[in-house]
């Protein structure tokens, strides 16, 4: 729950253009965690997510990069590759 909580708050922070504050929250998150379970993974997705869009956002696409295809590896790993998204 706590891995949620702390997640939804760096997709607000990313929301409200607070790009810096995003990458800031999100950070602490993918350290220490480890996606074990179905929805433990889709929310350390979702985070690598918000952390790589906020670094597009910045300007610094190499930052971004592996975070998105972190997302991009979690989600064929839960939804599969003939998955619409």
């Amino acid at each position: 729950v706590r891995l949620r909580i702390d997640g939804a708050r760096a997709w607000q922070a990313f929301t409200r253009g607070d790009f810096a504050r995003a990458i800031e929250l999100a950070e602490p998150l993918l350290a220490t965690t480890a996606p074990d379970g179905d929805a433990r993974r889709k929310e350390i997705g979702d985070i690598h997510l918000t952390r790589g869009l906020a670094y597009l956002r910045l300007g610094r696409p190499a930052d971004a990069l592996p975070g998105l295809e972190r997302t991009h590896a979690l989600r064929l790993a839960l939804r599969g590759a003939d998955h619409p998204d």
